[in-house]
């Protein structure tokens, strides 16, 4: 699902899916008159773990070991060229890419069809934004979230993000 100025504008329909959601509601699909759109190309995610020195004595005894989830654009396999690299932070409580990460304010309803990563291919496609490598790696902390700051109690987050992701 696209969605722009708090309006639907585009729904991921997935693999082998066909027509538009918007042509499909108003009986205009396949077969009367509208051609189906042609499938999306999509990219992969990733996930690895990471061990976070940064993160080693937290008070709160959480894990140094983390997971990290990498978007790879739709032509990543199949192309040389060089991709820029954005860092996707989820906020407390915000949507991730892992539905296994344990996080107590975001339910299934939150989460958009299709994922982020269906998402970001529909965005692609529509010419919204270029290819890139999206890296979202887990901030959560035994209360739900972090604020990326570095803390006596919930271990050295923006160190592990600048030191340990970025470096």
């Amino acid at each position: 699902v696209l969605v722009q100025a708090g309006q639907v504008v585009r729904q991921h329909l997935g693999p082998g899916a066909t027509g538009n959601a918007v042509g499909e509601q108003a009986g205009l699909g396949e077969g009367r008159g509208r051609r189906p759109e042609p499938a999306l190309a999509q990219g992969k995610l990733i996930t690895d773990t990471i061990t976070s020195p940064s993160l080693e004595g937290n008070l709160l005894g959480d894990s140094t070991t983390r997971e990290i989830t990498i978007y790879l654009p739709p032509s990543y396999d199949t192309s040389d060229i060089r991709y820029p690299v954005a860092y996707y932070l989820p906020g407390w409580g915000n949507v991730t890419f892992n539905p296994s990460w344990d996080d107590p304010f975001v339910s299934s309803d939150d989460v958009p069809e299709g994922g982020l990563d269906g998402i970001f291919d529909d965005m692609i496609a529509a010419g919204d934004m270029k290819e890139m490598i999206i890296v979202v790696p887990e901030g959560n902390n035994k209360y739900g979230g972090s604020m990326y700051t570095n803390s006596d109690v919930a271990g050295n987050h923006e160190d592990y993000i600048v030191q340990d992701v970025v470096s």
